[in-house]
C-alpha cells in the first residue's frame, strides 16, 4: 500500500490523505462517523504543525541579541589594470594677458643704404658702386633714367 502525502508533501504516517479517508469511510458501517474521525485527525495534525512553526520562529527570534560593533577594515586589495585613456575634453577659455616685458637695449644708429639723386636736365646718374632702382618725374612718365623736357627727375640709388 502506498503512503499518502502529508500536509508538507512528505510521505509518512503522520497524516491521512483524502483517498485513505474515503477508503476508511466505505469500510465502516457509519459513513459520517468515518469522515468525521478522518478530518478530526487531520485538524489535529495541522494544529500541531502550526504550533511547531510558531514555537520555532519564536525560538529563533529569541536567540538573536544586539548587534556587535563593526570590525576593522581589511587590507587593501591589489591595484587593478590601468584603463584606457578617455577622449580629450573641450578647449578651455584663453588665459589673462601677461604683464608687459622690460624694454630691450637700444640698437645702434643705422645708416641709410639708399641715396636720393635729382636732375633737372639730362639723365640721372649714380656712383660706380650704386644702382639706380627708381625714377620719378615731376610731370609725365619717365623714359629710362630721364624725364621729358621741363620736368625734374628724382631717383633712388642703392649700393651694389
Amino acid at each position: 500500500m502506498r503512503m499518502p502525502l502529508s500536509l508538507f508533501g512528505v510521505r509518512g504516517r503522520a497524516g491521512l490523505g483524502t483517498a485513505q479517508c474515503a477508503t476508511t469511510a466505505h469500510r465502516g458501517n457509519a459513513l459520517l462517523n468515518s469522515y468525521d474521525t478522518c478530518f478530526e485527525h487531520r485538524g489535529a495534525i495541522m494544529k500541531s504543525t502550526l504550533a511547531s512553526i510558531v514555537s520555532l520562529s519564536l525560538l529563533l527570534a529569541a536567540c538573536s541579541g544586539p548587534q556587535g560593533p563593526q570590525g576593522q577594515a581589511g587590507p587593501a586589495g591589489p591595484a587593478g589594470p590601468k584603463g584606457e585613456a578617455g577622449s580629450p575634453g573641450p578647449a578651455g577659455p584663453p588665459g589673462p594677458q601677461g604683464p608687459q616685458g622690460a624694454a630691450g637695449p637700444a640698437g645702434s644708429a643705422g645708416s641709410s643704404q639708399f641715396r636720393v639723386v635729382t636732375s633737372s636736365s639730362g639723365p640721372l646718374a649714380c656712383s660706380d658702386n650704386e644702382t639706380l632702382v627708381s625714377v620719378v618725374c615731376s610731370s609725365g612718365a619717365p623714359d629710362g633714367a630721364t624725364c621729358s623736357a621741363g620736368s625734374t627727375a628724382t631717383g633712388l640709388c642703392s649700393p651694389k
